[in-house]
């Protein structure tokens, strides 16, 4: 039994064992423990998947590409930002890179494309960046991608800087994430590269994309791609409840169920079809934000959405906020020239509409 001691240093440790067996034979050899730290890096913003073997046939997605994904409680500005790509065997450089820009709210992913035209292959939704004509590619078994941040007082982010050809030596004031695939590839986090990849497999960010320890080999999963990557947006439903009305909003499939979930990060471009319920003795007013009016809110997810639900006592017929004489007043004159407004119950103009108005107004909303 061989116990790594807990001070023991980040790398390579050699292992001498001896072997015996029951007749008394005995065999020496060794073995090699790669020892690393697991220590959560505190990226808000990482390197969700990566693949590079696009265009190569009809059933493999049609351009190579990487998905980046903020693990983070808070959205994070990616203006100035870049994502920097290059081959095992060469230097960081500027000629390989992908502006960023933009807001990327929490748990939302964007899709970043190093060919600006997609080839044969399985379509892609359409990435959030994409690099310059003529672009370049990922390899697809080895190589290295990076995510830069500006450095201040810099207005752009850094050009990774390498000691000597593929040596791996990074100038990494502003690296907030490295991901080195491949065996071959001599840059990386921790103790090695992930597995080496093929025209049929990416890389996967263990944990959804939440796992980084800065151990590129432990932080991935090689895997077939059985999905597409994800860009996604989120759309945020607020509720104003004055008073002691209430409400919920749902959508068809009840990403949003609020009540209690009044959040949801959604594919871009999905659509989403919202409901306003107002509970007891209170009613809905209206859509405010991406809609409008009373009837159904239909939202298509082109960006982050927020939409707000206002709900109001009942009893405050002419919704000027306040329950009073007025109301009374106002809904009888209502109710007697056959106004809609005072069918309270929804079930057409009848004297119970009366009695159901009144015994709101009584209780206070």
């Amino acid at each position: 039994l061989y116990t790594i001691p807990a001070n023991a240093a980040q790398g390579f440790r050699t292992i001498s064992f001896t072997a015996s067996d029951a007749q008394g034979g005995t065999a020496t050899s060794s073995l090699v423990l790669a020892i690393g730290t697991c220590t959560d890096s505190g990226a808000p913003v990482v390197i969700s998947k990566l693949f590079g073997g696009g265009a190569h046939y009809d059933y493999v997605p049609n351009m190579d590409f990487a998905e980046i994904y903020n693990r983070s409680s808070a959205p994070m500005d990616l203006t100035g930002w870049n994502v920097q790509y290059q081959d095992s065997d060469n230097d960081f450089s500027a000629a390989k890179s992908i502006a960023l820009s933009g807001i990327i709210g929490p748990g939302e992913r964007r899709l970043v494309a190093p060919q600006p035209v997609p080839g044969i292959g399985l379509p892609i939704p359409t990435p959030d960046f994409a690099a310059a004509l003529p672009g370049f590619g990922f390899d697809n078994h080895f190589g290295r991608l990076a995510l830069v941040k500006p450095i201040p007082p810099a207005t752009t982010a850094e050009t990774l800087v390498a000691t000597g050809a593929g040596s791996g030596v990074l100038d990494g004031r502003g690296v907030v994430d490295l991901v080195g695939y491949g065996s071959a590839d001599p840059t990386y986090e921790g103790v090695s590269p992930t597995d080496t990849l093929s025209n049929g497999t990416w890389l996967q960010r263990k944990n959804n994309g939440n796992q980084d320890y800065n151990q590129n080999l432990l932080d991935f999963d090689v895997a077939f791609i059985l999905a597409f990557p994800s860009t996604t947006r989120t759309l945020t439903v607020s509720k104003v409840t004055p008073g002691a009305s209430s409400g919920t909003v749902a959508s068809d499939f009840m990403e949003i169920n609020c009540g209690s979930t009044c959040s949801a990060v959604l594919d871009r471009d999905s659509m989403v079809n919202l409901t306003a319920t107002p509970g007891p003795h209170s009613k809905f007013r209206g859509w405010s934000g991406a809609c409008t009016g009373t009837g159904a809110c239909f939202v298509t997810m082109t960006d982050s959405v927020t939409v707000t639900a206002t709900f109001g006592c009942a009893a405050d017929y002419n919704n000027d906020g306040v329950i009073a004489v007025q109301d009374i007043f106002d809904f009888l004159n209502g109710w007697f020239a056959g106004n809609p407004s005072a069918d309270f119950n929804g079930g057409g103009l009848s004297v119970q509409d009366i009695f159901d108005f009144l015994n709101a107004w009584f209780a206070g909303c």
